[in-house]
């Protein structure tokens, strides 16, 4: 099993650490509400945060987390454009998350039923859209 000792033993390498710029995105569901961050859930649900108890009462009154996946279309979505800012910026990678923790896949996945980007919401394979990068 790995320890925190053995992990930072190993070297980055070199590409990482001579490219200083890169992009990690976190697109999915919890973008929705456009509150917070990715961990929009657990806040609401585990911790009860009484702010975002509030947002979500206010803005998303009976609804559910999974409510959230059909109107999460990425109607605006335009790959080609992503991408020209993604080279514009700088950046020397980008890492796209396409599984959040959540199990939403951004792609048509038949272990993911009902709860991908496929069957609900964008009806599209995001990840693949953006396979030219």
């Amino acid at each position: 099993m790995p320890t925190w000792e053995s992990i930072d033993s190993r070297p980055l390498p070199q590409w990482y650490d001579n490219s200083k710029f890169g992009i990690f995105c976190h697109w999915g569901v919890y973008a929705v509400t456009a509150h917070r961050e990715a961990w929009l859930w657990w806040y609401w649900k585990a911790t009860k945060d009484p702010e975002i108890i509030k947002y979500m009462e206010k803005h998303f009154h009976g609804q559910t987390y999974a409510d959230f996946a059909s109107q999460f279309t990425a109607e605006d979505f335009n790959p080609k454009e992503f991408a020209s800012i993604v080279k514009a910026s700088g950046a020397k990678y980008f890492v796209f998350t396409s599984k959040h923790h959540e199990g939403f896949t951004m792609w048509s996945s038949s272990t993911s039923w009902n709860w991908n980007a496929g069957d609900i919401g964008p009806k599209r394979d995001i990840v693949g859209k953006l396979n030219f990068l």
